[in-house]
C-alpha cells in the first residue's frame, strides 16, 4: 500500500516535470518561430522595396529610350 502510493507519487512528480521541460522547449521553439517569422517579414518588405526601385528605373529608362527615339525621327 504505501509503497506503491510513494512510487506512483514519484512517477507522477517525474511526470510533472517532464511536462513542464515540454512546455518550455515548447514556448522557446515558438518565440524562434515568431523572431524568424519578423525577419522573413523584413526580407519581403525591403524585397518589396526593391522591385518598385527597379519598376520605376524601368519605366525612366523606357521613357529616356522613347524621347531619344522622338528625337531620332525629328532629326532624321
Amino acid at each position: 500500500g504505501h509503497d506503491e502510493l510513494t512510487q506512483l507519487a514519484v512517477a507522477l512528480n517525474s511526470a510533472s516535470t517532464s511536462m513542464q521541460s515540454v512546455v518550455v522547449d515548447v514556448s522557446e521553439g515558438m518565440r524562434e518561430l515568431v523572431e524568424a517569422s519578423k525577419a522573413l517579414d523584413d526580407v519581403a518588405e525591403q524585397l518589396s522595396a526593391g522591385a518598385s526601385a527597379t519598376a520605376a528605373v524601368a519605366s525612366t529608362t523606357s521613357a529616356a529610350s522613347e524621347e531619344v527615339s522622338v528625337n531620332a525621327s525629328t532629326v532624321a
